[in-house]
């Protein structure tokens, strides 16, 4: 999966789309899963770490709002 910078946020919160596929978003000592159509908000802070799961490939989108 390729992940885009994670620079500075304006705002609060980071916005992860999971358009296709599943997604494993690990923040600090936890994770949690994204399938197809499910959406996350997240402390922009915390700097998560994504990783593409299951078969296929996952189509995500991150943005700070």
């Amino acid at each position: 999966i390729r992940q885009p910078p994670l620079g500075s946020c304006s705002s609060e919160r980071r916005v992860v789309v999971c358009e296709s596929g599943e997604l494993s978003i690990t923040v600090g000592p936890t994770e949690h899963r994204l399938r197809a159509g499910e959406v996350a908000v997240i402390d922009a802070a915390a700097r998560p770490a994504f990783e593409s799961r299951g078969r296929g490939i996952s189509v995500v989108y991150s943005a700070c709002g």
